[in-house]
């Protein structure tokens, strides 16, 4: 439930300030398609930090030039990604996401937020959720540079993140009644800007692609579509945003 969510957020914005994390830094996330990246994302932004969105397909190279980029400190992964974000990553590694008891993250410099409980961490009598104003960088994502083949930095302010999730919401009158299904990567503008904003402001449930990272809809369709129109009517799927060829 949105309720059980929200819940999730409180908790890992705990953990994020047991991490280190405080209002204004910029933190690397690199997951998958999963509900522990909208965690992520909502947490810092719920703290005041700013997310640097990583793209999951990309090199090392150009996973490396997205943290400078960035200007990343700390930085979390899902347990998948964990390992490819310590070979790119001078410092600390969190992991966020399929908890579990007992369960081994790997090296020391990994930390498994996880395992942090969020009833012993005390927040400071001054925090403020949700600090920030629209004016105020939200994340940072990333796209093909216009010449020489590298990367360039998408600057997203709250204001920004809001009025597309308002402005999708409006366009395709979302309401509680309806199910979007995010098969556009949650990396890119049109999954996490629009996609999943807009179902968050028209209170729909929101349904996540499985496996899809790629910029197909979603790789395959044209070849293959029963996976694409499965998924759909598990789901019970209402609206499905896409953008692309």
């Amino acid at each position: 439930t949105f309720g059980d969510a929200d819940r999730r957020v409180d908790a890992i914005v705990k953990g994020f300030w047991r991490c280190g994390v405080r209002p204004g830094d910029k933190v690397g996330v690199l997951m998958g398609a999963r509900p522990s990246l909208l965690t992520a994302v909502t947490a810092l932004n719920r703290l005041g930090a700013v997310t640097v969105l990583l793209r999951p397909t990309d090199s090392e190279a150009h996973l490396k030039e997205a943290l400078r980029l960035g200007q990343a400190g700390a930085c979390v992964a899902d347990p998948e990604h964990a390992e490819a974000l310590r070979r790119v990553h001078a410092g600390d590694v969190l992991v966020l996401g399929g908890g579990g008891p007992e369960r081994a993250v790997g090296a020391v410099d990994v930390i498994d937020m996880e395992a942090i409980d969020p009833d012993e961490v005390r927040l400071p009598a001054d925090f403020e959720p949700n600090p920030g104003r629209a004016k105020d960088l939200a994340m940072i994502l990333f796209g093909a540079a216009r010449a020489g083949g590298g990367l360039r930095a998408i600057r997203i302010t709250n204001g920004r993140w809001a009025f597309s999730a308002l402005g999708a919401a409006a366009a395709c009158t979302l309401t509680p009644d309806d199910t979007v299904y995010a098969a556009l990567p949650l990396h890119q503008a049109g999954g996490m800007l629009v996609t999943v904003g807009a179902a968050l402001v028209g209170g729909a449930r929101l349904a996540l692609a499985d496996g899809i990272q790629g910029g197909g809809f979603p790789p395959g369709l044209a070849d293959d579509p029963a996976p694409f129109w499965r998924e759909v009517r598990r789901y019970g799927a209402t609206v499905v945003f896409y953008a692309g060829e």
